[in-house]
């Protein structure tokens, strides 16, 4: 796994179906699973480049992913280290808080380090859920009736 931090941006991504505050783009990094079907180097959020995962579970089900070091989402149930797309991490399944759409997972180092505790845990968060606050803005448009 090879990890590389990423620029910075001053919006906040949110939850695409409600809108709650999620994190902070500057906590974007790239994170590799030797699991991924396919990587590609997108610009994410602004400016920010990351590396956006494919994914995918035990039942065929296929993710595109970005990796963030922080997150406000809710953390459900117990630990699960089987079918981890990263060894060495367990996951749980993670929820927005406010409207409970599933829009990640948390994963955390199953023996962490005391030393280096840079990756003991982070979010694999799913691309098509989040959203970049700003660029909200570009989605809203006006009736054509409504125009003037």
């Amino acid at each position: 796994m090879r990890e590389e931090s990423l620029g910075e941006n001053n919006s906040i991504v949110i939850c695409r179906h409600c809108g709650h505050d999620l994190f902070d783009p500057q906590d974007i990094f790239s994170f590799e699973s030797p699991g991924s079907l396919q990587t590609k180097n997108n610009t994410v959020i602004g400016s920010v480049r990351s590396n956006v995962q494919l994914l995918q579970n035990p039942h065929g089900y296929q993710f595109e992913v970005v990796t963030v070091r922080h997150s406000i989402c809710a953390p459900q149930g117990t630990w699960h280290s089987s079918h981890s797309w990263f060894p060495g991490y367990s996951w749980k399944i993670c929820l927005c808080p406010t409207c409970h759409t599933h829009i990640g997972w948390i994963f955390k180092k199953v023996k962490p380090s005391e030393e280096d505790t840079t990756n003991n845990s982070f979010f694999g968060l799913i691309l098509d859920r989040i959203l970049e606050e700003s660029s909200i803005s570009q989605l809203l448009v006006t009736p054509k009736s409504y125009r003037v």
